[in-house]
Protein backbone atom coordinates (compact mmCIF):
# COMPACT_ATOMS: atom_id res chain seq x y z
CA UNK A 1 0.00 0.00 0.00
CA UNK A 2 1.58 3.18 -0.77
CA UNK A 3 1.98 6.24 1.62
CA UNK A 4 -0.97 7.97 2.32
CA UNK A 5 -1.68 11.79 3.85
CA UNK A 6 -3.95 12.47 6.11
CA UNK A 7 -6.59 14.81 3.84
CA UNK A 8 -7.09 16.67 7.12
CA UNK A 9 -3.83 17.82 8.31
CA UNK A 10 -1.42 16.67 5.80
CA UNK A 11 0.28 14.41 8.17
CA UNK A 12 1.58 11.02 6.85
CA UNK A 13 -0.62 8.29 7.65
CA UNK A 14 0.77 5.64 10.43
CA UNK A 15 0.40 1.60 9.97
CA UNK A 16 -1.84 0.30 12.98
CA UNK A 17 -0.93 -1.69 15.67
CA UNK A 18 -2.64 -4.19 13.49
CA UNK A 19 -0.73 -4.02 10.66
CA UNK A 20 -4.25 -1.48 8.51
CA UNK A 21 -1.89 1.50 6.95
CA UNK A 22 -5.05 2.33 4.98
CA UNK A 23 -6.08 5.50 7.43
CA UNK A 24 -9.44 6.13 8.85
CA UNK A 25 -12.58 7.35 6.74
CA UNK A 26 -12.52 11.07 7.21
CA UNK A 27 -16.24 11.16 6.01
CA UNK A 28 -18.20 13.73 6.56
CA UNK A 29 -15.59 16.32 7.22
CA UNK A 30 -13.39 15.58 3.64
CA UNK A 31 -13.45 12.82 1.11
CA UNK A 32 -10.64 10.63 1.77
CA UNK A 33 -8.27 9.00 4.77
CA UNK A 34 -7.24 10.05 8.23
CA UNK A 35 -4.76 9.81 10.32
CA UNK A 36 -5.16 8.37 13.71
CA UNK A 37 -4.64 11.97 15.60
CA UNK A 38 -7.35 13.56 12.97
CA UNK A 39 -9.62 10.29 13.58
CA UNK A 40 -11.65 11.89 16.70
CA UNK A 41 -12.63 15.04 15.01
CA UNK A 42 -14.39 13.03 12.54
CA UNK A 43 -16.12 10.78 15.52
CA UNK A 44 -17.32 13.92 16.90
CA UNK A 45 -18.38 15.21 14.17
CA UNK A 46 -20.17 12.19 13.20
CA UNK A 47 -21.69 12.25 16.60
CA UNK A 48 -22.95 15.71 15.65
CA UNK A 49 -24.19 15.41 12.79
CA UNK A 50 -26.40 12.04 14.48
CA UNK A 51 -27.97 13.99 16.72
CA UNK A 52 -29.44 16.93 14.23
CA UNK A 53 -30.69 14.12 12.17
CA UNK A 54 -32.50 12.59 15.30
CA UNK A 55 -33.36 15.99 16.65
CA UNK A 56 -34.61 17.58 13.47
CA UNK A 57 -36.44 14.62 11.53
CA UNK A 58 -39.79 16.79 10.91
CA UNK A 59 -40.33 13.93 7.59
CA UNK A 60 -40.06 11.08 10.02
CA UNK A 61 -42.08 13.02 12.34
CA UNK A 62 -39.45 12.12 15.58
CA UNK A 63 -38.66 15.40 16.50
CA UNK A 64 -38.27 16.34 19.76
Amino acid sequence: MENLECVLCGMPVKPQANGWAGGHNAQPIKEGQCCDECHPLVITKRWAVTQFCRIYAPATGRSK
